[in-house]
């Protein structure tokens, strides 16, 4: 009987990585036994992944220094005149901005991210 993993975009297991049953049926190797190499296409397949406050946008993209992932929230803009008395339209605002690694573990980093 072969143990089928699922991983991820990116991810590879290490040599005689154990292979953990789960009480679904399925098999995983815990992370500690993988290896990590990203790419955008890997980091965007994780990130349309995950679920989010639709008042949030999470965006990946690529520079000359690497990967990053950057959260954008739509809300007004705190900086609008002050002498006008009228609430500001909702807009998308840019939040922090996170380069990756490209061998960076996904929860781990996820989880500062969040």
């Amino acid at each position: 009987m072969v143990k089928e993993v699922v991983l991820r975009l990116g991810e590879k297991m290490m040599p005689k990585a154990p292979k953990v049953l789960l009480s679904n049926g399925d098999y995983c190797v815990p992370q500690h036994y993988l290896t990590y190499h990203h790419t955008l296409a890997s980091v965007e397949a994780l990130i349309c992944d995950i679920e989010y406050d639709p008042r949030y946008v999470v965006f990946a993209a690529q520079e000359a220094n690497g990967l990053y992932i950057q959260v954008g929230v739509i809300g007004h803009d705190n900086y609008h005149k002050k002498s006008s008395l009228k609430q500001n339209k909702e807009k998308l605002l840019f939040g922090r901005k996170w380069v990756l690694s490209l061998n960076y573990q996904p929860p781990k980093s996820f989880k500062a991210f969040f």
